[in-house]
């Protein structure tokens, strides 16, 4: 009796531990029938098994990942992505074909303008005074539109994406993994820019 109680106790402990490693998002399916990737995440590590033998799809896609979201910034709790406003965000991008990881945010986050084409990206970048805001493909642009800080999305980019950067294989699909650090107003980013000239 007492070795079946340790036994139970063991294959606890196991379970819990495995479970504290790795957490998986199981498959999901869109309206259309498209299946998003799995998304495995190995300590800080996010790991998104792609079909390869399946050809990149044709419409582009997005998914939260909310057991993957991470704590807001004090303040920002609950706060909701609109259109215009900046947005800082982390990414992993691995391209569709070969399952590489072809870009990074890296321990850097980036700020883009959210909900915005490029041509009104670039112009928000032109009255912020400043060029740390990038552009980027209009469909990651409009993703975060509605998403909350903090929030961790799964965005996919179709094959033929005409406003995929020139470095990139615009035949080719593309899967990326978001969080969203913080989120600010025109008017919040004007001041964080103007601190950031002033040091």
């Amino acid at each position: 009796m007492i070795k079946y109680i340790y036994a139970i106790i063991a294959v606890a402990v196991i379970g819990a531990g495995v479970f504290i490693l790795t957490n998986k998002k199981s498959a999901e399916t869109a309206a259309d029938g498209f299946e998003f990737p799995e998304v495995t995440k190995v300590g800080d590590d996010y790991q998104v098994n792609i079909d390869s033998s399946q050809p990149a799809p044709e419409w582009s896609y997005n998914r939260r990942l909310e057991e993957f979201d991470i704590e807001a910034p004090a303040g920002k709790e609950g706060r909701v992505v609109k259109h215009g406003e900046v947005v800082k965000l982390k990414f992993k991008m691995i391209q569709w074909s070969t399952g590489e990881v072809v870009d990074s945010s890296g321990s850097y986050p980036v700020e883009i303008a959210a909900g915005m084409n490029e041509s009104e990206q670039a112009d928000l970048l032109t009255s912020l005074n400043q060029s740390v805001i990038i552009t980027v493909p209009k469909y990651l642009s409009e993703s975060v539109v509605g998403a909350e800080a903090g929030n961790c999305q799964q965005i996919v980019f179709s094959a033929n994406m005409i406003d995929l950067p020139d470095m990139f294989n615009s035949k080719d699909g593309y899967v990326l993994i978001t969080h969203i650090e913080n989120v600010y107003t025109p008017e919040e980013f004007k001041k964080i820019v103007a601190e950031r000239l002033a040091n």
